[in-house]
């Protein structure tokens, strides 16, 4: 008779599996197989959407390169928010820096890298008058030089990060708050908010939509590694219609170098436009000379 694979999550793997234990993640489509120490994952075949023409990602040196897209009012006072983007670090081990904080740390959304307090890992911090962040082992999180693909979904105090579409399980400090805070400073890529605080490596298609995504589009989102057109809904992706922003890092017909020109390899980078809504938040040159490059994700 043939056998059904028993089903789970990414996020409710059992927890004392035995060697040779085998599920479907529902959740990322994947087969996951227990090898006795750790859970190995195969992908399916799932849903993939054709790749978008990509040519370029923006690269930043880690000391003093980031871009600035200003103040987006979709994230003031929001209880919803999603940012997507992908990630190749500089060197293995290194994590993506990004999002904005004021001077006293009581208003932030961002993601950065720590070693703090016999820590080392990865924060999360969503802060409206008090403090709240969630802790991500650097065990947890990729350990290479690959592009990776991260998201981190906001709704109303829930909070979900997933890598490359599997949903991670942090250590949580405070409350996180109901709503971002109404008041809101500029917004960076390749550090976090205003802190000197920067990281090492190449950022692509940065999006952020003003809806708390679910798990499905999230794993379409990664699209087995390939970036697509998330502009139009396809497969299980069904919020284009929600998406306020997205840097395309030198592939919109916007973007230039920093003389004007059309972006190269090894250019300074000029604007890079909100691909999503031209005009608005368009993102430029904050500190350093980040380039474009022409690593991207497959």
């Amino acid at each position: 008779m043939p056998t059904t694979i028993p089903t789970t999550t990414s996020s409710t793997r059992p927890g004392s599996p035995s060697a040779g234990d085998a599920y479907f993640e529902t959740d990322t489509k994947n087969y996951i197989i227990y090898d006795g120490a750790n859970w190995r994952g195969y992908e399916s075949d799932g849903v993939s959407i054709p790749s978008i023409s990509n040519s370029f990602s923006a690269s930043f040196n880690g000391s003093s390169d980031y871009l600035n897209v200003g103040q987006p009012t979709t994230l003031a006072g929001a209880t919803q928010q999603t940012v997507s983007f992908w990630f190749k670090g500089a060197t293995a081990g290194e994590l993506p820096d990004w999002g904005f904080r004021n001077t006293n740390g009581v208003n932030q959304f961002d993601g950065r890298k720590v070693t703090v307090s016999g820590f080392e890992g990865y924060y999360i911090d969503i802060r409206n008058g008090g403090s709240f962040n969630i802790k991500f082992p650097f065990a947890d999180l990729p350990n290479d030089t690959n592009w990776h693909h991260y998201t981190l979904t906001f709704n109303a105090g829930v909070v979900a990060f997933y890598v490359d579409g599997s949903a991670k399980t942090g250590t949580t400090s405070g409350t996180a708050p109901t709503s971002i805070n109404s008041t809101i400073t500029d917004f960076s890529i390749g550090r976090m908010g205003q802190d000197n605080t920067y990281c090492a490596g190449n950022f692509d298609e940065f999006a952020m939509w003003d809806e708390a995504l679910d798990s499905s589009n999230v794993v379409q989102l990664y699209n087995l590694g390939s970036p697509f057109d998330l502009s139009s809904d396809a497969g299980d992706y069904n919020k284009s219609a929600d998406l306020t922003h997205w840097w395309r890092m030198g592939d919109h017909a916007s973007d230039t170098d920093s003389g004007g020109g059309a972006p190269t390899n090894g250019d300074t980078i000029g604007n890079v436009e909100n691909a999503a809504n031209p005009n608005t938040n368009d993102a430029s040159v904050g500190g350093g000379a980040p380039t474009y490059s022409s690593s991207t994700p497959s």
